[in-house]
């Protein structure tokens, strides 16, 4: 009965498993270098620990579907149903933690800060901007500067040129 359960138990967290990393393919960029590297980094944290986790999650919950790995000498019948109870125990909580780190890391994913763009430094007559280039119609730049958006006429621009950073 007790190896019953943990069976039935051990299906349920493989499909709960299942279904989040299916969710993480739904929606959301396309890839982490569309995400502020910081959190990028953050979020293949949060895989690599939630694989780790899922791996014992699986050994413990194969544990206590399937017994232990050596042969049983001398264990009693109930000695073995609290080994398999505290084994599937075990695996639910692992489990669970590692479904909540791949929300983790969706949610990251999909609501982390964008990277930083590509920044241009625009000067020219009485012109000293640098931001974020949004879009550019009818001979004006629209750039993003300080999160606040500014109009260029491009007729009154000398230079336009790409740079890692803006200065402060």
């Amino acid at each position: 009965m007790t190896r019953e359960r943990a069976a039935n138990w051990s299906k349920g967290i493989g499909a709960l498993l299942v279904a989040a990393l299916a969710f993480s393919l739904i929606k959301g960029r396309d890839d982490l270098t569309e995400v502020d590297p910081k959190w990028a980094g953050a979020v293949g944290v949060a895989l690599v620990l939630a694989a780790a986790l899922a791996t014992v999650a699986a050994y413990s919950l194969f544990r206590a579907s399937y017994g232990p790995l050596e042969p049983l000498k001398d264990v009693t019948d109930h000695a073995e149903a609290v080994s398999t109870m505290t084994a599937l125990k075990t695996g639910l909580g692992f489990a669970v933690a590692a479904f909540v780190l791949l929300l983790v890391a969706v949610g990251a994913t999909w609501y982390g800060p964008d990277a930083d763009g590509p920044r241009i430094k625009v000067t020219g007559k009485d012109i000293d901007w640098c931001g974020v280039p949004q879009t550019t119609s009818s001979g004006v730049l629209k750039l993003k500067v300080d999160g606040q958006p500014v109009n260029i006429d491009l007729s009154d621009v000398d230079r336009i040129e790409a740079v890692d950073s803006c200065p402060d």
